[in-house]
């Protein structure tokens, strides 16, 4: 598994909060909410299953947001997920 730094957005406070209690509140771009009500992360993590799946968990309230090789990892992981191909995926 290869270490990257991911930008990540999540949508309220509460999944705020759950990415401080994860990777640490030293790891936070933005400790407030912007006008989109968006907290903004930039994380290193160990891209894989493990945290595509604490991804998931949150049912769409976190977004990976860059880099985009980060994105398409992530697409990768669902459509393997979902028996699909990329272009069904994006469709």
């Amino acid at each position: 598994m290869a270490i990257a730094i991911t930008n990540i957005i999540g949508k309220n406070i509460n999944i705020g909060n759950q990415v401080i209690d994860k990777f640490g509140d030293y790891k936070l771009i933005d400790k407030k909410l912007d006008k989109d009500n968006m907290f903004d992360f930039e994380v290193e993590v160990e891209v894989g299953a493990t945290f595509y799946g604490w991804l998931c968990g949150f049912g769409g309230g976190i977004k990976i947001v860059g880099p985009l090789e980060q994105k398409q990892k992530f697409k990768d992981f669902l459509s393997k997920l979902c028996g699909e191909s990329k272009d069904e995926l994006l469709n």
